[in-house]
């Protein structure tokens, strides 16, 4: 509702000024990567938190829920990276992949620039809509397989 009556609730690209970068196309690249790559560095503390505070199985109240949320802040950042490596525009994997791109290439993909937005929309729609979310088939395999591997199976 927010998104489309108040203009926020939606993630809008960092804006960047090539002039003041040596190599654009690289940098670019390398400023997209940076969001994910805290993501991944956020979920791993978290994970490392995890494995070994969950042997230990706390059962006072306050112990418990910082393991939970723990738990949750590596399923959230493990999302958060995957969703935004996705190379659909504006998110970051667009970026990345512009930049691994041939320059003809690369040229050509910039062009969907413009319509990326609405087909992330029409995902969320169509997922609302018909119960198919095709996020999930990307994001919850890497969650599941990361988060496992980051937690020590806990997850």
């Amino acid at each position: 509702v927010f998104v489309m009556t108040q203009r926020i609730g939606w993630a809008k690209p960092v804006p960047i000024d090539e002039r003041y970068l040596k190599h654009p196309r690289r940098d670019i690249m390398y400023i997209a990567l940076a969001g994910p790559i805290s993501n991944l560095i956020l979920a791993l503390v978290f994970g490392t938190i995890v494995r070994f505070a969950a042997p230990m199985q706390p059962t006072s109240v306050a112990p418990r829920v910082l393991l939970v949320m723990a738990e949750g802040s590596v399923i959230v950042n493990l999302g958060l990276m995957t969703f935004n490596l996705i190379p659909i525009f504006p998110l970051d994997g667009s970026r990345i992949l512009t930049g691994l791109l041939p320059r003809l290439w690369a040229e050509r993909y910039r062009e969907l620039d413009r319509v990326g937005p609405f087909f992330l929309l029409g995902i969320v729609v169509l997922g609302m809509t018909t119960g198919v979310n095709l996020f999930s088939y990307v994001v919850y395999p890497v969650i599941y397989v990361l988060g496992r591997v980051f937690t020590g199976g806990v997850l």
